[in-house]
């Protein structure tokens, strides 16, 4: 840039700081300023409110005034853009109220005068358009005086409009939600600099989103790319799919006196534009970037909601990994949708020929500077936010991260899954917690000599346990049978069954080790529960960002302890009636040293005389195929997954079994009568499975549990007992000799400790310390003593070691079995 061109620039700067520009933002700023410091510090500063209530009365007269001394540049439209600003302003404003609003079932959509409730301008506005006709009426004194401003310089129309968009803002309900709940602003009053600063950051921020996208209306409206108009179509879709997404995982009611957290829709959005907005920085096309906006923003918004209809569970990153299994993935969606789907495609290819050459069709810019600029911008945030959300301890990050530090310190709901943190905290959110958060934290004590001394802890244990137990479990053939969606709804608050569905497996569980078992997932999690109950390994360990324990965990593991290896000499069964290429289980067996799959896709084996009850093949198929495989004549292991209670739920046999639920809807209902009816015949072919075990001449023992519940309960049923989402029912039981003992609740990672124990069968050190666990630190207890969290930190340092650290364990001899 040259000397010439910097005086030019130079000159219209001080042309604009001149005119009524700096007019407006020393008094847009002044309001911005006095209403800030009032709601955050009059109770430190003694702020009366009769002087915010002035410096808004002259902000009043001044706008008013500005309004006169422009009047000859800018006419009557300018009014008219004026109005039309305010009523864009309102329509964003309640339709961000209704978001936040989104899981408030007394909310009413159509009481319209909350749109003027949120914003407390709409009587200044009259005020200032007012008193510029009575400007207008004295015109001919105001011209002789001396004491107004004589306009040198015309205003800029967008940046006069910009500012009154932000004196919307800073008189809306959300702003002062927004001070109120902010960290980067909440600061001690010794620190009343800082957050002057802060507001002044603010200030000029507000200002400048504000100008582009007002700058960005204009352009619109001319036909005209930009990258105003790129930024205000970009936060406008956010906004919408901010929404949509929001609907797709909606569960009714309040948390914490809450229908959503704070932070939460102001990140998600922003996350939205920033996406959005890079993909028109990158492509530099307007049109072909706003229709691959909206067809990203709308196949996130239909994946969401249809997910989690079907596994009461949103979208997740690691689901991403399913488009290397698109023709499995497209098994799963309705034709309906995939017929809308191309519809959609359709009407905006047609679209697009169409207006190309018409509208919007010159670069949106031509500069590769600013190209470059905006999209380090983008990226520089990004990093920001990874950043502290990695730093972060004790699943806290450092105040002063604008919104971010505010979403994520606030109440950590993480426990509860991801449905409700998405719910909560956003979608987007639980995206980048999954994408920043480790495996598993590593443990402040974790050393090679650390897990040194675990090891001679346990593999002692170890040794004092076998003194008392006579049986090896390799000797017999052990069948874990994972039952799908199994969980008794006599249990769920408000649910009335027309008759028992599950009499036969109550009666088994009376008279074996049996109990309920805690599940990790709501309506789906089928792999990490069978990860679990044959490893050992909690996902209470974990981070709560982990989902799929099969793609996300197993792939780096170098050790995976298993049951399944006491049969290293036997066969090794896993059975399944589904695709061997869901969640990678293929892949994972061959790891767990499975020696054959039999699966109904997908392998070299596979199952045979398949028949379907319902949507799926019924579970007497499954044991049929489990069945053929039994040798009496030497020992087995079997992990055997059923298939026939998965969703959708849709079988009509036998009528007299129906149910209904307390505030169920007529859908529920009538999935809640579906699922019962195959629960009842998941009873009889569990009894039949049982019975024909009994004839088989060689000790067999069957480890069966439910993975998780349906998805289909409404959240009102778990409101009287949260704890009743997450159980399921399990039972040990053996065709030669039952043992009662007294586990009533276990969580899978368990199942190995119960069954040793059950069968009277001796231990490894590393199942000596799941047998610790089980009896002193497992789900049951609610607080652990000193001694009992020793055991749970022993066990979280060998998973964190074989997981997550340096696999020290693999060093010492016989920690995994029993030669010691």
């Amino acid at each position: 840039m040259n000397s010439e061109s910097w005086k030019t620039n130079i000159s219209k700067l001080k042309d604009f700081f001149t005119s009524e520009a700096a007019i407006i933002s020393l008094v847009t700023a002044g309001l911005f300023f006095s209403s800030s410091v009032n709601l955050l510090y009059s109770d430190r500063l003694g702020i009366d409110p009769i002087l915010v209530a002035l410096f808004n009365i002259l902000f009043i007269i001044c706008e008013s005034y500005l309004l006169y001394t422009i009047r000859a540049t800018f006419n009557f439209w300018l009014y008219v853009k004026i109005g039309a600003s305010y009523l864009i302003y309102l329509l964003l404003s309640y339709f961000l109220y209704a978001t936040q609003n989104i899981n408030n079932v007394a909310f009413d959509y159509l009481d319209i005068s909350k749109v003027f409730r949120e914003n407390g301008y709409t009587f200044n506005l009259f005020l200032i358009l007012g008193l510029t006709l009575v400007f207008f009426f004295f015109d001919k004194y105001l011209k002789k005086s001396a004491f107004f401003l004589k306009s040198q310089v015309s205003t800029r129309e967008n940046f006069f409009i910009s500012q009154i968009m932000v004196s919307l803002f800073v008189t809306d309900t959300k702003f002062k939600s927004l001070l109120n709940t902010s960290s980067f602003l909440k600061v001690e009053q010794e620190n009343l600099v800082h957050s002057l600063f802060s507001f002044a950051f603010l200030f000029i921020l507000f200002s400048f989103l504000s100008y582009l996208f007002v700058k960005g209306i204009s352009d619109l409206f001319r036909y005209r790319a930009s990258l105003s108009s790129a930024f205000t179509i970009s936060l406008l879709m956010a906004i919408i799919f901010n929404y949509t997404i929001q609907l797709g995982i909606l569960l009714k009611g309040a948390l914490l006196n809450r229908y959503i957290f704070p932070g939460a829709t102001a990140f998600q959005i922003l996350i939205l534009t920033l996406l959005f907005f890079t993909i028109y920085l990158l492509i530099n096309k307007f049109l072909i970037s706003t229709y691959l906006s909206l067809i990203i923003g709308t196949i996130l918004s239909i994946v969401n909601y249809v997910k989690f209809t079907m596994r009461g569970e949103p979208l997740l990153l690691s689901d991403f990994k399913w488009l290397k299994q698109f023709d499995l993935v497209l098994s799963f969606v309705s034709m309906t949708y995939i017929f809308y789907a191309f519809l959609f495609l359709c009407f905006l290819v047609i679209t697009y020929i169409y207006l190309r050459k018409k509208v919007f069709y010159q670069p949106i810019t031509d500069s590769w500077k600013r190209r470059l600029t905006g999209i380090v911008a983008v990226f520089a945030t990004l990093l920001i936010i990874t950043g502290a959300l990695q730093t972060g301890k004790n699943k806290k990050i450092m105040d002063g991260v604008p919104v971010l530090s505010t979403l994520n310190n606030f109440n950590d709901v993480s426990w509860m899954g991801h449905a409700t943190n998405a719910r909560m905290k956003s979608l987007v959110y639980v995206w980048f917690k999954q994408a920043t958060t480790p495996i598993m934290e590593k443990p402040s004590n974790y050393s090679k000599e650390n897990i040194e001394k675990v090891y001679q802890k346990y593999t002692k244990l170890a040794a004092e346990i076998n003194k008392s137990r006579e049986q090896n479990i390799e000797d017999q053939t052990v069948i874990y049978v994972l039952s799908e969606s199994l969980a008794n709804p006599d249990r769920i608050d408000g649910v009335t069954l027309s008759k028992d569905v599950m009499s036969n497996i109550t009666r088994v569980q009376e008279k074996t080790t049996s109990g309920l078992m805690k599940s990790d997932g709501y309506g789906g999690g089928t792999g990490n529960m069978e990860f679990q109950s044959l490893t050992g390994l909690p996902m209470y360990n974990m981070s709560t960002g982990v989902a799929t324990l099969y793609t996300e965990v197993v792939p780096q593991m170098k050790v995976i302890p298993s049951i399944s290896d006491q049969f290293a000499s036997a066969d090794r069964y896993a059975v399944h009636l589904g695709d061997a290429k869901t969640y990678s289980r293929a892949d994972v067996y061959k790891k767990l040293g499975f020696d054959h799959f039999i699966a109904a896709a997908g392998t070299d084996e596979k199952a045979s005389n398949i028949k379907k009850v319902g949507l799926f093949p019924s579970d007497a198929s499954t044991y049929e195929n489990v069945l053929a495989k039994i040798n009496d004549k030497k020992s087995q292991f079997f992990s055997v997954i059923t298939y026939q209670n998965h969703v959708p739920w849709l079988y009509g046999k036998p009528e007299t079994v129906s149910g209904t639920g307390d505030q169920f809807s007529d859908a529920e209902n009538s999935q809640l009568s579906n699922y019962a009816r195959l629960l009842y015949q998941t009873d009889i072919e569990t009894k039949d499975f049982l019975d024909k075990l009994s004839r088989i001449n060689k000790n067999i023992t069957v480890v069966f549990y439910g993975d998780h519940l349906p998805g289909f309960y409404p959240s009102s049923a778990f409101q009287n007992n949260p704890e009743s989402q997450y159980q399921t029912d399990y039972f040990i039981w053996n065709n030669k000799k039952n043992t009662k003992l007294n586990y009533p609740y276990v969580n899978s990672s368990d199942f190995t400790a119960v069954l040793l124990a059950a069968t009277d069968s001796k231990v490894t050190p590393y199942q000596a310390l799941l047998t610790q666990v089980l009896n002193y630190a497992s789900v049951d207890k609610k607080e652990l003593t000193a001694k009992q969290k020793e055991i749970a930190d022993d066990l979280k340092l060998i998973e964190y070691d074989i997981i997550s650290g340096r696999n020290y364990i693999s060093t010492t001899k016989h920690f995994f079995n029993k030669d010691n």
